[in-house]
C-alpha cells in the first residue's frame, strides 16, 4: 500500500483501470472480506488530535482520565503521536497490555492518507 500510495494520481489511474479490467467474479462483497489494515507497519509514527470534538472533551471529563481536564475544547489542537506497533484491522483482537488503566478505550478513527507532495500546501490547494 504505501508503494501504491507513493505513485499519486498514476497509481489510482492504474487502479481504476485494473478494475474495469477485472471480471465480474474477481469482485468480492464486502460481507465476505476480510478487511486489513491498509497500513498495518507504518513507516513513522502516527500523528494524532486530541479532544478535537465537543462531545469526546465531555467523555474525558466524565472518565477521570485526564485529572488536568478542562471542560472545554482546547484554544489550540492536542497533537500527540501514536506508536506504529498500535495499528490493526478492523474487527481484529485487540492485544492486551498491562498498563496503569488496566482498560481499553474505545473510539471511531478517521485516517488520512496524504500522498506524495503532501507538504507545505497552500490553503487554496487543501480540500
Amino acid at each position: 500500500m504505501t508503494a501504491f500510495v507513493a505513485l499519486g494520481k498514476k497509481g489510482l489511474a492504474l487502479a481504476r483501470a485494473a478494475l474495469r479490467k477485472a471480471p465480474k467474479k474477481a469482485v468480492v462483497p464486502l460481507r465476505k472480506a476480510k478487511l486489513l489494515a491498509p497500513f498495518p507497519s507504518p513507516r513513522r509514527n502516527i500523528l494524532c488530535v486530541g479532544k478535537n470534538y465537543h462531545d469526546h472533551v465531555q467523555e474525558l471529563n466524565r472518565s477521570g482520565f485526564d485529572g488536568a481536564a478542562k471542560p472545554s475544547i482546547p484554544e489550540f489542537p492536542i497533537v500527540f503521536t501514536k506508536a506504529t506497533t498500535s495499528v490493526i484491522g478492523p474487527g481484529a483482537t485487540i492485544p492486551a497490555h498491562l498498563d496503569p488503566t488496566a482498560s481499553v478505550d474505545y473510539e471511531g478513527e478517521l485516517t488520512v492518507v496524504v500522498g506524495p507532495g503532501g507538504r507545505n500546501i497552500s490553503k487554496a490547494n487543501a480540500f
